[in-house]
C-alpha cells in the first residue's frame, strides 16, 4: 500500500505541476496548487511518522545509558548490550522493500526537473498576461518582474524611488529597520544552532538538573513563569500586528492603500492585484512578527533559567552537609558554570543585541514623529500599540538582563545565609572563591558597547526622545 501511495503521489505531483504550465486561469492554478499541495502532505504524512520511528529506535542506546546501569547486575547488562546491538540497525518502515518511509525520501521525490521548467516556463507566462493586461506598468524594466516574484516587499525602494519628503520617509523607515533586523536575528540564530541547542541540552544536565524535590519545585516555578511570560509577550507583539491590518482593512481597503509603504512594479489600484499585495503584506508582517517573538523569548527564556539556576544554587549553599568538602565543591563548580553558560549566551546573542538595541532607538522616534501627523483615532491607536510593542520588546531583553545581573551580586548574601559558621576552614575557603568571584556581577552586553540594564533602557527611552525634538524641529 505505501509503495503505491509513494508512487502515486510522485506521478500526480509531476502531471499537476505540468498542468500548471499548461492553464492561463488564475481558478485553475489556485485548484492545482491545493491538490499539489494536498499530495506533498499525504506523503510527508507517511515519512515523517516513518522517520520519527527510525529516530526513536536510534535512541535506545541513550535511553541505557540515561537508566541507572552501573548499579545493575552483569547479567542485567549483557541482555541490555545484546538491546544496544540491535539497535545498531534502526527500524526502518520500507514500501515494497524498496524505499524507506523517511524524511530523506521525501527530499528525493525526483521533482526538481518540474519546478525548474514551471520556473522557467510558466513565471515567464504569467509575466507576460500580466504586462498585456496592464498591470504591471509598461516603464518598469522587465528584470523587476522576476526580483519582484523572489521579494514583494519593496520598501527600501521606496524609499530610494518614491520618498520625497521628511513625513513620508518616517512612515517607510520605521518598518523597513523591524523587517532588517527580523531576517538578521533569524540568520544569526540558524548560524548558532547546534550551540544554542546545547546550552539548552546543558540544562538537563548536571550540575544544573535539580537533583532533590526542592530543587524540582524551584525548577518548575521559573519553567511555569518563562511560559507565562513567553505567552503574555506573545499576545502583545501578535495583537499589536493584526489590529494594523484589521484597521487598514476597515479604513484603507476601499482606497486602494497598502499597509505599509512599498514600492511595487505594478498597478495596484485594481482589486486582484491589490488584494494579492495586501495579502503578501499581512502574511510577510505576521511571519516577520513570529521571528521576532521567537528570538525574544529564546534570550529571555535562556535568562530566566540563569535566575533559577541562581535559585537552586542558594537551596544547595543551604544545604551544604557536615562533612562539607565535597558539597561545597560542588557548589563553586555549578557557580562556574552559570558564568560560563551566561558567557556563552552572551556572546550567541551579542550581535542580535546591538542590531536590536540600535534599531529600537531609530524605531521610537521614527513611530514619535507619526503620531504626531496622524489624525484619524483609528491610526494613532495603531501607532500607539506599535509603540508600546517596541517599548515592550527593548524592555524584554533589559528587564531579564538586569535581572541575573542583581541575583549574580546577591551570592555572598547567599552565603552568609546559609549555616556558614558552622563549616570547617577549608570550606570557607572554597566559598571565599564564589564571593570573591561574585564582586563582579554577570552582566549582558549589545555588541560589548552598551549593557543591557534597566538604566540603559531608561538611558534609550531619553536618547529617542531627543532625537524626536530634533525631527519636531527640523519638521
Amino acid at each position: 500500500m505505501m509503495f503505491v501511495q509513494f508512487m502515486v503521489s510522485t506521478v500526480a505531483i509531476c502531471f499537476t505541476l505540468y498542468q500548471l504550465t499548461e492553464t492561463n486561469d488564475s481558478l485553475q492554478i489556485i485548484g492545482w496548487t491545493s491538490f499539489m499541495f494536498s499530495a506533498l502532505i499525504q506523503t510527508f504524512y507517511f515519512c515523517w511518522f516513518g522517520d520519527a520511528a527510525k529516530v526513536k529506535s536510534l535512541d535506545i542506546s541513550n535511553m541505557l545509558y540515561h537508566s541507572d546501569w552501573p548499579n545493575l547486575s552483569n547479567d542485567a547488562r549483557k541482555m541490555l548490550l545484546i538491546i544496544m546491538a540491535r539497535s545498531l540497525t534502526p527500524v526502518e518502515i520500507t514500501s515494497a522493500y524498496i524505499l524507506p518511509m523517511n524524511l530523506e525520501s521525501f527530499k528525493r521525490v525526483s521533482i526538481y526537473k518540474e519546478i525548474h521548467y514551471l520556473q522557467k516556463r510558466k513565471l515567464k507566462t504569467i509575466l507576460g498576461k500580466l504586462s498585456n493586461s496592464s498591470i504591471w506598468e509598461k516603464s518598469v524594466p522587465p528584470i523587476l518582474y522576476n526580483f519582484r516574484t523572489i521579494d514583494s516587499n519593496m520598501t527600501i525602494l521606496d524609499i530610494i524611488i518614491n520618498v520625497e519628503n521628511q513625513d513620508q520617509f518616517s512612515d517607510n523607515f520605521y518598518i523597513t529597520l523591524v523587517v532588517f533586523v527580523s531576517g538578521c536575528k533569524l540568520s544569526i540564530i540558524l548560524k548558532h544552532r547546534e550551540s544554542i541547542l546545547s546550552l539548552i541540552e546543558s540544562l538537563e544536565r548536571e550540575p544544573f538538573s535539580p537533583m532533590n524535590d526542592e530543587e524540582e519545585k524551584i525548577q518548575m516555578k521559573f519553567n511555569k513563569t518563562n511560559e507565562r511570560i513567553a505567552i503574555c509577550y506573545t499576545i502583545l507583539v501578535e495583537v499589536a500586528a493584526i489590529w494594523i491590518f484589521v484597521r487598514a482593512f476597515l479604513t484603507d481597503f476601499k482606497k486602494r492603500k497598502l499597509v505599509f509603504r512599498a514600492w511595487l512594479p505594478y498597478d495596484y489600484s485594481e482589486l486582484l492585484p491589490y488584494t494579492f499585495s495586501y495579502a503578501y503584506e499581512v502574511a510577510t508582517s505576521l511571519l516577520c512578527s513570529c521571528q521576532n517573538v521567537a528570538s525574544d523569548t529564546l534570550f529571555a527564556g535562556l535568562l530566566i533559567q540563569i535566575n533559577g539556576q541562581f535559585e537552586i544554587l542558594e537551596e544547595r549553599l543551604r544545604n551544604i552537609e557536615e562533612d562539607s568538602n565535597y558539597s561545597a565543591k560542588q557548589c563553586v563548580k555549578h557557580y562556574q558554570q552559570i558564568y560560563k553558560f551566561s558567557k556563552t549566551v552572551n556572546e550567541k546573542f551579542k550581535i542580535i543585541l546591538f542590531l536590536q538595541f540600535c534599531t529600537i532607538a531609530f524605531t521610537l522616534c521614527f513611530n514619535l514623529y507619526r503620531m504626531t501627523n496622524i489624525t484619524m483615532l483609528s491610526k494613532f491607536l495603531e501607532a500607539s500599540l506599535f509603540l508600546v510593542r517596541i517599548i515592550a520588546q527593548i524592555l524584554y531583553y533589559c528587564w531579564f538582563s538586569n535581572e541575573v545581573k542583581l541575583k549574580s551580586l546577591q551570592v555572598p548574601a547567599m552565603i552568609f545565609k546559609s549555616n556558614w559558621a558552622s563549616w570547617d576552614t577549608k570550606t570557607k575557603k572554597i566559598l571565599l572563591v564564589i564571593m570573591t568571584r561574585a564582586t563582579h556581577p554577570i552582566e549582558f552586553t549589545s555588541g560589548y558597547l552598551v549593557t543591557l540594564n534597566i538604566d540603559s533602557f531608561v538611558a534609550l527611552m531619553k536618547t529617542s526622545y531627543s532625537v524626536f525634538n530634533l525631527l519636531q524641529q527640523t519638521k
